[in-house]
């Protein structure tokens, strides 16, 4: 749930992130923490996404929207897919030559509730999953606080630029709106700016 990791739980999670992205983008082996030397907040199930910017411009996003293990876990694994899968930046990767030019944050996603009345919806507060038939979409809290969207837009950008639906399909009863709250921290806010690293040209 929001506001349940304590700052230094942030902060071992971002390193983490931080260390997957290093790994790959440098092709080593991914970083392998000692479970046990872990917070037990970290080891819990947890759903999460992980986010990278380049000087404010998004670079990769991936995460999963329900457990499936624990959160340290999911955080290494959205942090290769943020890395290397978005196929937003299929034609632009994200390159080692970024690494001292990448912000990263982490969502820290609460479980999902069914949305019953849009108007339940709390710009700024609230993610939303739209899904319909075999399309579906979400957009992180932040998303609407950062662009300055009333819950129309939101609604209406989720459903036609992440999801491939008609603009108006979340007033459809066949469409499903799921809301969540999220967590979210950067190495920023954190003081974690990353050390410039060297270059491999």
């Amino acid at each position: 749930r929001p506001g349940t990791l304590s700052e230094e739980e942030r902060k071992i999670l971002l390193r983490l992130a931080r260390d997957t992205v290093t790994a790959v983008l440098n092709k080593k082996d991914l970083p392998s923490p000692k479970v046990d030397t872990l917070p037990e907040a970290l080891r819990k199930d947890g759903a999460c996404f992980v986010t990278l910017q380049n000087h404010g411009d998004l670079r990769g996003c991936i995460g999963n929207m329900e457990a499936t293990g624990p959160l340290f876990e999911a955080v290494i694994h959205n942090a290769v897919s943020a890395a290397t899968e978005d196929y937003r930046f299929s034609n632009n990767p994200v390159t080692a030559k970024e690494l001292d030019k990448i912000d990263i944050e982490i969502s820290y996603l609460t479980p999902m509730k069914k949305v019953e009345k849009v108007e339940d919806i709390i710009v700024g507060r609230h993610g939303v999953l739209v899904s319909s038939g075999s399309r579906r979409g979400v957009f992180l809290p932040q998303v609407a606080y950062e662009r300055g969207w009333s819950r129309e837009q939101f609604l209406t950008e989720l459903c036609a630029n992440k999801a491939g639906l008609a603009p108006d399909a979340w007033k459809r009863p066949e469409t499903k709106l799921y809301s969540f709250e999220a967590e979210v921290f950067g190495e920023l806010e954190l003081g974690l700016k990353p050390q410039s690293a060297p270059s491999s040209k």
